[in-house]
């Protein structure tokens, strides 16, 4: 017998809430004897789900201690959708901060990594040894913490806000989360083409948007332009040009000033890397949006204090990890901008052969609806025949076209050379940190695995992170 829909209560947080999911262990709450379990009410509350899973991935992974970096802010616009009780945007950035406050070491263990770093720089061996074993405490203890409390918050998460809408939530590993959403067979996730396993953003630099990059050259050149105006002298009457393209003998001297990735702030940056992260996935996950307001400050005064130096290296280690495909897509913008004059002159020679075309067919069609075909007679093979001017000129309209567009596609090969080297370094580096960090995943209630199944996982996790540690 189904039982009616009823309004789930409402998500609260409290100061319970606390840190390390390290495997992807969710205890799903049990009903009492008699009552339905969720799994099988869920099925017959005749209510809208997710079609995909959603994914959102942590920050980064600094010195390999997964508890030193939050998961993203996001929100999956399919959680809108959800009937009778969506999750509205607030809601579920709620459950986000509550479990970054979970999942991130205590101010008290980063206090004594942080220590531990310090005394490791004194160039005495005891001394180092000391750090290290400093170090090694904390991210112990941390990791001890961590997990009990960021279970216990996951398990409360999944009662109040998430089984009564027939869903399921857990942090897991990017192998388990390739399992989660159908990509089993996928080693690893990859951004580099050819590469295999995750099939990855081959696509991305395979294709380059000339125009999309003049766009961003011409508006960071005038950004800077700007900027140094009003930094200087008032404008001038020739300031009213500003928002036109530089003109040739200019556009060098304009991307000198272009400003670099370490005036982003590191949010941007963020936001662009777990971006990235979802492209791969893309036809498995549904959509997720990180453009959301940013986390707000602990309002302890004492935790805002203790937690600054992580935050700080957060953000340091998201504009590092970003800077080298900065650094290769402003070439290929460079690049750009010098090929601009050529491209477009091919352009337009190429949309000319196309409008004479189509000028020529339409005189055609016009000619043989005028004459009509009631003689049959060709004379002398002038115009129609595969001999005649016409065919001449049509053939040698086709060949023109065909030489602009490979002229036109060697130059556009040019523009992704000039940064490939860069940007295909940092595509590794981005690779082997999206495949450390842990992810969080919703599923619905059916497809998330048991307590038993979980826990199988979870040891073969441990035994294979191991294995991969003694190596």
């Amino acid at each position: 017998m189904a039982h009616p829909a009823q309004q789930p209560p409402a998500y609260q947080e409290n100061g319970s809430k606390l840190p390390e999911a390290l495997s992807c262990a969710v205890e799903l709450p049990t009903p009492p004897s008699g009552e339905p379990s969720s799994r099988s009410r869920s099925s017959t509350m005749g209510s809208t789900s997710i079609s995909k899973p959603i994914v959102i991935p942590q920050s980064i992974n600094m010195f390999y201690v997964r508890s030193f970096s939050p998961f993203a802010r996001a929100y999956a616009p399919a959680l809108a959708t959800l009937r009778p009780s969506p999750i509205s945007q607030d809601d579920f950035l709620a459950f986000i901060d509550g479990l970054n406050d979970a999942f991130m070491m205590h101010p008290f263990f980063q206090a004594g990594f942080v220590a531990g770093g310090a005394v490791m720089s004194a160039p005495i061996l005891p001394v180092q040894i000391a750090g290290g074993g400093l170090q090694a405490l904390a991210a112990l203890g941390s990791g001890a913490v961590t997990l009990v409390r960021a279970r216990q918050y996951l398990k409360k998460a999944n009662a109040e806000l998430f089984a009564p809408r027939g869903l399921a939530v857990r942090t897991c590993t990017t192998k388990r989360m390739l399992q989660a959403v159908g990509r089993g067979g996928d080693k690893k996730l990859s951004f580099l083409a050819g590469s295999g396993g995750g099939g990855g953003a081959a696509g991305e630099d395979e294709d380059i948007d000339v125009d999309e990059l003049l766009a961003q050259h011409y508006a960071e050149a005038e950004a800077a332009a700007a900027a140094a105006t009003t930094s200087s002298s008032p404008p001038t009457t020739t300031s009213t040009s500003r928002f036109a393209r530089p003109s040739s003998h200019r556009r060098h001297a304009s991307t000198s000033s272009i400003p670099t990735s370490s005036s982003t702030t590191a949010s941007a940056h963020l936001n662009l890397l777990h971006a990235r992260r979802l492209r791969p996935l893309s036809g498995s996950v549904s959509p997720v949006t990180f453009d959301v307001p940013p986390a707000p400050l602990p309002q302890s005064a004492l935790k805002r204090y203790s937690t600054a130096p992580t935050r700080w290296m957060n953000g340091r280690s998201a504009r590092a990890l970003a800077a080298g495909r900065e650094k290769g897509m402003r070439l290929r913008r460079e690049k750009a901008a010098e090929l601009d004059g050529e491209l477009s002159a091919l352009r337009g020679e190429i949309e000319g052969l196309m409008v004479g075309r189509e000028d020529r067919t339409g005189e055609e069609e016009t000619g043989e609806e005028g004459t009509g075909e009631e003689s049959g007679v060709v004379v002398g093979g002038g115009d129609g025949g595969d001999g005649g001017p016409r065919h001449h000129e049509r053939m040698a309209s086709r060949e023109l076209a065909v030489s602009l567009e490979e002229k036109r596609a060697q130059m556009i090969g040019e523009i992704r050379k000039a940064g490939e080297k860069k940007i295909r370094k940092s595509d590794r580096k981005e690779e082997k940190m999206a495949n450390r960090v842990l992810w969080i995943v919703i599923t619905r209630l059916g497809d998330a695995p048991t307590e038993d199944e979980d826990l199988e996982l979870d040891l073969s996790d441990r035994a294979s992170q191991a294995s991969g540690a003694s190596r």
